[in-house]
C-alpha cells in the first residue's frame, strides 16, 4: 500500500542557522548540560566533523523531496527523488536509517 501526502509544503518554515547541521555540540545551551561528557567525547570523535559540519540546505531541495515522496506501508520506508546534476535519484529512508 503507498501513501502519498495531501498536504502542501508549508513554505512559512522558519530556518535557523542550526538547521544546517546534523548535531550541534553547544554546551551553553541549557538541555546540553545534562549530557555535557557526551558532548565531550563527540567533541573528541572523528567523527565531530560530520556531525557538526554546516552544509547548504536549500528551501527548494526541501519542497521537492516533501512534494515527491511516497510511504511504502510494506517496506515502512520513505521514497523520495533528489535532483543530482540532470538525474533523479531515488531516496529510500528506512526506520533503520534514522
Amino acid at each position: 500500500m503507498v501513501f502519498r501526502s495531501k498536504q502542501p509544503v508549508d513554505k512559512s518554515l522558519n530556518f535557523d542557522s542550526r538547521h544546517n547541521i546534523c548535531c550541534t555540540l553547544d554546551k551553553s545551551l541549557s538541555k546540553m548540560k545534562l549530557i555535557k561528557e557526551i558532548l565531550d567525547l563527540i567533541g573528541r570523535c572523528q567523527l565531530k566533523k560530520a556531525l557538526t559540519g554546516r552544509h547548504n540546505v536549500y528551501r527548494t531541495h526541501i519542497e521537492h523531496f516533501w512534494t515527491s515522496e511516497r510511504y511504502e506501508e510494506e517496506e515502512k520506508a520513505i521514497h523520495s527523488f533528489a535532483h543530482v546534476g540532470k538525474e533523479d535519484i531515488e531516496i529510500i529512508i528506512k526506520p533503520a536509517d534514522v
